[in-house]
């Protein structure tokens, strides 16, 4: 479900030019985050608010099961053209 006004219609408008306007520093923030959550390459990750997938796509890229969960139908698309499984919110 798609929202016009407010916080998701911000991101809802921004969904097509939102990774080249906000880089996301991902091949920094993965091995980070994965250290501190002790994962290994197979393990499933679940993006909460993951918007586009700019983090999700590196760390699939490096073995993890991921998804992306976000309130905004329009970036979780970005995220799925990326290959990346969505998780629509209910």
């Amino acid at each position: 479900m798609s929202a016009t006004g407010g916080f998701a219609g911000t991101y809802a408008r921004q969904a097509a030019t939102y990774d080249s306007a906000r880089g996301a520093g991902a091949e920094t923030l993965e091995p980070l985050l994965a250290e501190l959550a002790h994962l290994s390459p197979g393990s499933q990750v679940l993006d909460i608010g993951g918007g586009t997938g700019n983090y999700a796509v590196a760390m699939a890229g490096r073995g993890y099961d991921v998804s992306v969960l976000d309130r905004s139908t329009e970036m979780l698309a970005v995220a799925a053209g990326k290959g990346l499984r969505t998780v629509p919110r209910r």
